[in-house]
């Protein structure tokens, strides 16, 4: 015994890494107290610009004298117009001059049509309409400076389609949704809408698209709601089922435009493609989200063999629609809000950054929880990965703050640079000569939780870590461990405790700032076996229940010092407080 306590001393002095038997012991220990928290050490790599939407009084206004107003009511094929400014013609309403209608009744095979002078805004307060119309738009705005759709307090009403379409110029394919608008629209108003779109989308907004407080239900056999510059939601409450996407914003020639902005409401998504999919950026500031895209998760969308002769991995990617959850294809910023995603692709995308500052984020996937062409930062929130292939993956991974729980089939965070696809196969190599350029993981806070099956951390790259705590149940293959860099990994703060096999396991290097152990036991531990560490004064350094059979126990924490002698324990109970098998400190 006293010869193993002399070679547990040289790792902790020295920071080596070496690998030696243990016998179990079956003492019982107390627990009382937690570690000192680490400060972060490293500067914020990203900082998230505030963003507010920008509504004037027409966006807003829902209260509308009737004495001002035009007041339309239809009768099946037919209507009654009182006030200028709008006439019939055959079973259309067409509005030619700024101002309020207020339109009530049913409307057959019917259309309104706003073709308004530039100057001016366009309100159509819904009293409780049902406008049908089998070849065309129920509402077309061909053109207006804005309109206003206000729905009217405690009022139903309903915008249908059929399967067919006229077009005047059959090249433009255009009005190609229920309700459709060449220019800005604003939905406001605590009415209920409820658009059934059999032909092609449910709502198109070529211009910016506002929705405000209104209850609004879409059923499209195509995407639900389109707005092409942008569509912003605040308070409303969105239902879509879509056999495309949810929402869209698609505008790709203006890097100001094609975004979408969610600054509250509800918005629950049942999409076949993807659920909220933003051409530039997409920003959810706050509101509940639910989203269900590509029927969920059903199977992964990856699998790997091995190329024996090559030693390569090969990976074969899904060629399939995108049933992302959601999707930007620039910025995704997420400070606030409920989020919940259950997808088939990935639950959270970007094809540039990430940041996510805060919200309560539960994801569910066949492919990775939050993925980042290029930079994920994480400062806040919490996110819960309850099901992926991947957890967090991205080419540099900053986590400063928040919470994170990964549960992946395959690695729980991977850095990489997005290696290249021929085709539907991606050639990733076992034993990489070199390390890919600008691929790092920085650890400078937050708490991590990672159950995987793969690498729970593995990085093509670097890896530093500089406080907060990572808790990591790596693979029990000898092919994968808990954490597994290509790079120089230094830990210089924080709490690492990380089991798994024997066969790849890693630790932080000599060049860290902080010590670190890594202990390779004699037979694999069944799940559940306690690690205990203790100093020669009787502190506990660390009681740990992993949740998975291990055979490797890498440790790094602020306690371990220099010169001191450490006794390792194994079996046997801990009392005290735990949080996802780590022990509170004590005695």
């Amino acid at each position: 015994m006293n010869r193993f306590l002399k070679q547990i001393t040289l790792i902790v002095t020295v920071v080596l890494i070496a690998a030696m038997g243990l016998t179990a012991c079956t003492q019982s220990y107390g627990s009382t107290g937690e570690p000192d928290p680490i400060e972060s050490q490293a500067p914020v790599i990203s900082q998230v610009e505030t963003i507010a939407a920008d509504f004037d009084g027409d966006d807003q206004r829902t209260d509308f004298d009737v004495s001002e107003a035009n007041i339309i009511e239809f009768k099946g094929d037919g209507m009654d117009i009182s006030g200028a400014g709008a006439s019939a013609n055959g079973t259309a309403l067409v509005i030619s001059l700024p101002g309020i209608y207020i339109l009530s009744g049913a409307l057959v095979d019917g259309q309104v049509i706003v073709d308004s002078e530039p100057d001016g805004t366009v309100f159509l307060v819904f009293n409780g309409v049902d406008i049908s119309s089998s070849n065309s738009a129920p509402v077309y705005i061909v053109n207006s400076d804005k309109t206003v759709i206000s729905l009217m307090e405690g009022t139903i009403n309903k915008l249908s389609d059929g399967t067919n379409r006229v077009f005047a110029d059959p090249e433009d394919e255009e009005p190609d949704s229920v309700l459709f608008s060449e220019d800005d629209l604003t939905i406001n108003g605590t009415g209920k809408l409820i658009i059934e779109a059999v032909y092609n989308h449910g709502i198109n907004c070529k211009d910016d698209l506002i929705i405000m407080d209104a209850d609004i239900e879409v059923n499209a056999v195509s995407d639900g709601i389109k707005g092409k510059d942008s569509i912003t939601v605040s308070g409303a409450l969105l239902n879509i089922a879509s056999s495309g996407d949810g929402m869209q914003s698609n505008n790709d020639t203006d890097a100001e435009k094609g975004y979408i902005l969610i600054e509250s409401g509800t918005i629950v998504i049942e999409s076949e493609n993807d659920g909220i999919q933003a051409e530039n950026n997409l920003y959810v500031m706050d509101g509940n989200i639910n989203i269900t895209s590509g029927g969920g998760m059903q199977n992964p969308v990856v699998s790997m063999a091995v190329n024996e002769q090559e030693k390569d991995m090969l990976v074969t990617v899904e060629e399939t629609t995108s049933t992302k959850g959601l999707k930007a294809g620039v910025n995704l910023v997420v400070s606030g809000g409920n989020i919940t995603v259950d997808s088939h692709d990935d639950s959270v995308h970007s094809n540039d950054g990430i940041t996510i500052t805060g919200g309560e984020l539960i994801l569910s996937t066949d492919d990775d929880g939050i993925h980042g062409d290029n930079e994920v930062v994480i400062e806040g929130g919490n996110i819960d990965i309850t099901n992926c292939y991947e957890g967090v993956e991205g080419k540099v991974v900053t986590i400063n703050g928040g919470s994170l729980w990964i549960n992946a089939s395959d690695d729980g965070i991977n850095l990489s640079d997005g290696t290249a696809v021929q085709g539907n196969m991606r050639m990733m190599p076992l034993n990489p000569m070199g390390v890919s350029n600008g691929i790092a993981l920085y650890i400078n806070g937050g708490y991590i939780f990672i159950k995987s099956n793969g690498d729970s951390v593995d990085s093509n790259g670097s890896i530093e870590i500089n406080g907060g705590v990572l808790i990591a149940n790596g693979s029990t293959s000898p092919t994968n461990g808990a954490l597994d860099s290509d790079g120089e990994f230094i830990a210089n703060g924080g709490i690492i405790v990380a089991t798994s096999s024997s066969g790849m396991a890693e630790a932080p290097g000599e060049n860290s700032g902080q010590n670190s152990l890594l202990y390779i036991f004699d037979k694999v531990m069944e799940a559940g076996t306690i690690i205990y560490i203790k100093s020669e004064d009787g502190e506990q350094i660390l009681a740990y229940e992993p949740e998975k059979e291990y055979q490797a126990l890498a440790f790094s924490s602020p306690d371990l010092k220099n010169g001191e002698t450490y006794t390792i324990h194994v079996g046997g109970d801990v009392n005290g407080n735990e949080t996802n098998g780590l022990y509170e400190a004590g005695k």
